[in-house]
């Protein structure tokens, strides 16, 4: 259990992410600043700034499309975990993953959907600077500027 005791470290998630710029072909960048982003959720934090960096950097998505694209979950956090999956995740994926013998539930939507967090992103255009944000539909955040 998740209490306070002599000895005992409480579990928690306090993890936002900051990703970087690392400059192309593997050069070393200049560091600056490429997106922050957070998917609170308990354990679903990490497994969530995974798929959002992922979505971001290997899809080439905008940070609404990547918030919006269907997630996975590993709901204990645990590698034996129930594995839940969003509605909207291909059929194939769902196959797929039966196979391999996973524990799965599919088509996870209306209030369960609250399983996959609550994600926000901001990113900084590397050229001009200007910020681009998404907010989770999930939840009830939006992105505003000033």
């Amino acid at each position: 259990a998740n209490e306070y005791w002599p000895g005992k470290r409480p579990y928690h998630t306090i993890i936002p992410g900051l990703l970087t710029n690392s400059g192309s072909g593997g050069e070393d960048g200049d560091g600056s600043l490429y997106a922050t982003l957070s998917n609170m959720g308990g354990f679903m934090q990490p497994q969530g700034h995974l798929q959002l960096t992922v979505a971001m950097l290997s899809q080439n998505l905008d940070p609404q499309a990547a918030i919006d694209a269907p997630r996975f979950c590993i709901a204990d956090g645990t590698r034996d975990g129930k594995l839940l999956l969003e509605d909207g995740v291909d059929s194939g994926v769902e196959e797929a993953l039966t196979r391999m013998g996973h524990d799965i539930q599919t088509g996870v939507s209306g209030w369960g959907r609250g399983a996959f967090g609550r994600a926000q992103i901001i990113q900084r255009n590397e050229d001009t600077g200007m910020l681009w944000t998404g907010s989770d539909q999930r939840a009830d955040g939006c992105a505003m500027g000033y």
